[in-house]
């Protein structure tokens, strides 16, 4: 295919097109070695010139014949040095408007990575910083992110696909099959990277009081897979949440609660009391040892030691009932029910609504934990949603000794006062506000026997008290006489004309 480069070397500005067809349509076979390599040099220098033969709209078309040369590994290999690694990187960044021609670039370089072994270590050399560059790409809405969800080849876009790979792997997944797993993991990662970076696009487009959820349509079709993935993994053991569960939470906090189906509350509920009850048993408290050892030994040599394995396993988890409990008023009401009955137990007898080996014991437990620092945080707002996001309401269910320093945390310094009775509140919050209940540990107090009375002598030994104690702070100066109660009641007594008595009437 001589040829070929003899045309492109003899070709104008205007001719250029037919030829760069040409090699597209030739494919990467019909060139040997020699003349790949050198075509490929050509079609970089032109391509980074300010002035050459190539026009910015044929950008897209220069690239696909560069990408169509690189297909082979000897192309790949050509593509791989550091200087060509770092032009196709700089026509990622300088054609970026230019969508069709970006994405090229951006192809020739995937292609070159996975030919080319070689050309991995050269991309990220200091001199080409190329993950430097795709950390900047993610960063910012990226034309490449956003052509993934909104332009479709073959009648689907990327979104449509990853929602079929989803299906396509859920029966293998469930069956154990641990290739397919590994997979799963995979297409989960990339859609949650996908959701976060459009959806940041969507977000800089919006107006700045638009204070809804930015979602978009593009997006529907992954949402029944991804549910369904969430709705076929069960628990497993010994951790009871795992990868690729993990990874389906994480793209579910992304999508819009009205999307959701009514039950999708019921089982986060599941999994959580599952994995509270794995890592909290009976009444343990969460800052014991062996909680710790058991997660990070579950978690494995490679986990981070900067936070609690916890923090990043449970976190998303509680974070998705919340995000349920702030827009739905169905799943506040079913999470007050699970959390909180109107029939809850509040009798002194039963124990202190923190110390209870129950869900809401805890998550009572959890908001004075010192080393799970984010998953505390998460659940406390957990228990705020559920309570309609108002600290009264929060402070009546759950007793305000038990969320203080929640409540604090939000800038809210005192109790506040117990919600107003109404025909709307709910149940449970009305059980909280009965008179019995003490609103500091939101469970029932005893009643007091009253105080004996006092005889005669008691009363005059308290008199005597009192006048020697009025007496001294007068005649220090801390009381003035005229405020003196006992000075004014001698007074008051001698200026009031004694009555005869009956005997002296009679």
């Amino acid at each position: 295919m001589s040829t070929l480069l003899q045309q492109y070397h003899a070709a104008s500005s205007l001719s250029v097109q037919t030829v760069l067809k040409g090699i597209v349509n030739a494919g990467p076979s019909p060139f040997d070695q020699a003349s790949r390599s050198e075509l490929i040099e050509s079609l970089l220098k032109d391509l980074n010139a300010a002035d050459s033969r190539i026009s910015s709209k044929d950008n897209a078309l220069a690239l696909l014949a560069l990408k169509t040369l690189g297909q082979d590994p000897t192309g790949a290999e050509a593509l791989g040095t550091v200087s060509n690694l770092s032009i196709l990187l700089e026509l990622v960044i300088s054609t970026k408007h230019d969508t069709k021609a970006s994405n090229e670039a951006l192809r020739c370089i995937a292609n070159t990575l996975l030919l080319a072994g070689c050309s991995r270590s050269v991309f990220i050399d200091p001199k080409v910083k190329g993950s430097e560059t795709c950390i900047s790409l993610l960063e910012t809405p990226s034309p490449f992110i956003v052509s993934l969800v909104e332009e479709k080849r073959n009648g689907n876009t990327v979104i449509d696909i990853l929602g079929r790979k989803v299906d396509l792997l859920l029966p293998s997944v469930t069956s154990g099959n641990k290739i397919a797993r590994e997979a799963m993991v995979e297409v989960l990662k990339l859609t949650m990277r996908i959701f976060i970076h459009y959806l940041k696009y969507l977000d800089s487009k919006s107006e700045p009081d638009d204070a809804s959820d930015n979602w978009c349509s593009n997006l529907d079709s992954i949402v029944p897979p991804l549910l369904r993935v969430f709705r076929a993994l069960l628990p497993t053991s010994p951790s009871p949440i795992v990868a690729p569960l993990t990874n389906a939470i994480h793209t579910l906090i992304w999508i819009p609660v009205s999307l959701f189906p009514t039950d999708t509350i019921l089982q986060t509920h599941s999994l959580l009391e599952n994995a509270f009850l794995h890592y909290f048993p009976d009444a343990l408290d969460p800052d014991d040892p062996s909680v710790r050892e058991l997660a990070m030994s579950e978690a494995g040599p490679g986990s981070a030691t900067d936070s609690s394995p916890l923090d990043l396993q449970l976190g998303p988890l509680v974070a998705l009932i919340a995000r349920q409990c702030v827009a739905d008023e169905t799943a506040r009401t079913r999470t007050r029910d699970w959390l909180c009955p109107a029939d809850l137990d509040r009798s002194a007898a039963a124990g202190s609504l923190e110390s209870r080996p129950d869900m809401l014991g805890r998550c009572l437990r959890l908001l004075g934990s010192v080393y799970h620092p984010q998953l505390k945080s998460t659940v406390g707002q957990m228990l705020f949603a559920m309570c309609n996001s108002d600290a009264a309401t929060m402070s009546t269910l759950l007793g305000y000794g038990n969320v203080a320093g929640f409540l604090f945390s939000m800038n809210i310094m005192s109790a506040p006062p117990a919600p107003a009775p109404s025909a709307t509140t709910p149940a449970a919050v009305s059980a909280a506000a009965a008179e019995n209940i003490n609103p500091i540990t939101g469970t029932a107090q005893e009643a007091r026997p009253p105080d004996p009375e006092m005889s005669s002598e008691e009363k005059e030994r308290e008199m005597e008290k009192l006048f020697v104690l009025f007496d001294r702070l007068e005649r220090t100066g801390t009381l003035p006489p005229s405020q003196n109660p006992i000075r004014r009641a001698i007074e008051k007594a001698a200026n009031t004309p004694s009555l005869p008595d009956k005997d002296d009437e009679e």
